[in-house]
């Protein structure tokens, strides 16, 4: 009777084994909050200068970020001309240059959150941002200060 008994005892050890590994083989939930820009300028137009601003959700040192200004229906790079990418600081702060001639006014600004090591285009006057930046970046936020008249 014993000899019986054993291997029912061993088939239900390994019914447990098997029901223990498929629970530690589980999916685990991503608990990263999503990428998020935040712009703390209250209005680019205002302050003609910088616009500042934090990302939540990243490691800094992985990310940086582009800033596209729309002006007279055309699509400008921010920060510097030649070399557009914005660095993120360790505590998640961010500073943009801002690069507009006097009378001009931004319609829109949307600012690029991109990998370290990507090179963004850099853009002087074209009607579109080009589609690979949507591709690209793991979060956008575009900001409307002022519909352009049609």
């Amino acid at each position: 009777m014993k000899s019986r008994l054993y291997p029912l005892g061993a088939r239900k050890e390994f019914l447990i084994m098997l029901i223990a590994l498929g629970y530690s083989c589980a999916p685990v939930e991503n608990i990263n909050p999503q990428p998020t820009i935040v712009v703390t300028t209250e209005d680019p137009n205002i302050n003609r200068k910088q616009l500042n601003g934090s990302v939540m959700g990243i490691n800094p040192s992985q990310f940086n970020l582009v800033v596209y200004a729309k002006i007279n229906e055309f699509w400008f790079t921010m920060h510097d001309k030649n070399f557009p990418v914005i660095p993120i600081s360790d505590d998640l702060h961010w500073v943009c240059n801002l690069m507009i001639n006097e009378g001009e006014e931004f319609a829109e600004l949307t600012i690029f959150l991109i990998p370290n090591g990507y090179a963004p285009p850099i853009i002087t006057g074209a009607k579109i941002i080009p589609v690979k930046m949507n591709l690209v970046a793991i979060a956008k936020q575009s900001i409307v200060l002022r519909e352009d008249p049609k």
